[in-house]
């Protein structure tokens, strides 16, 4: 794949190619401009391919009917997505599932009795103003466990979060998303250890591609304000 955000522009991704097999989970890292977010807006296809393709089991996304190609894809971002509504409008947008099934899942993620007092009809300012940080994460973790895509990209979920919501949404990788396919993108290169692999970017170029056993210690190095715990 090579991208670029106009005719114009220089190309923010130079050549990438990979393949990650089906329930995998990658980790991501690469320095503030490496092409991390680049590679993300590629893989939901908000703006179009200079050339190359992305496929998912083999089925190019030009081939696939876009919003069908999207519902595969679920997605965590650092700055959650939440709308003026009620929580169940945001756990469940087309209104699908029943109540047992939303209660179930929140209580996964540790909302359960927060979520209680209100019930599902608790009001959500938009962008989720009258909530935590840690409370945005978590409910969008519960609507990504809802929507139970075979795919699921983590951009920077646990870097804005206490410590107990961390500890979640770090379980939510490895149990709760046991099986789907990962791409998680973190600062915290502590989050990525259990990784099956690390693909490290710079300047759009892919630099390595390796277990992070490998691919950590030396990316740090290079890279000291990336925070890197004991474990390895």
């Amino acid at each position: 794949v090579n991208f670029r955000y106009g005719e114009d522009l220089p190309f923010v991704l130079k050549n990438l190619s990979f393949q990650i097999p089906a329930g995998e989970r990658w980790g991501i890292v690469g320095r503030t401009g490496s092409g991390k977010s680049s590679l993300i807006q590629a893989l939901f296809q908000l703006y179009p391919i200079h050339s190359g393709r992305i496929s998912i089991d083999n089925v190019s996304a030009k081939e696939m009917d876009l919003e069908k190609y999207r519902r595969s894809i679920s997605f965590i971002a650092q700055d959650p997505t939440l709308f003026a509504g009620s929580l169940r409008d945001n756990l469940d947008i087309n209104h699908e599932l029943d109540d047992v099934a939303l209660f179930a899942t929140l209580n996964k993620v540790g909302l359960g009795e927060w979520a209680s007092a209100d019930g599902l009809k608790k009001e959500i300012e938009e962008k989720g103003r009258n909530l935590s940080q840690g409370e945005k994460q978590l409910i969008c973790m519960a609507r990504c466990l809802l929507q139970n895509t075979p795919i699921v990209i983590m951009d920077e979920a646990t870097a804005s979060v206490d410590p107990q919501s961390e500890e979640i949404l770090v379980k939510a990788t490895e149990e709760f998303f046991h099986g789907k396919t990962q791409i998680i993108i973190a600062h915290r290169l502590s989050t990525l250890v259990h990784c099956d692999r690390i693909l490290w970017l710079q300047n759009g170029e892919i630099i390595m591609i390796d277990t992070p056993v490998n691919v950590l210690p030396i990316f740090q190095k290079q890279s000291p304000e990336n925070s890197l715990k004991k474990g390895l």
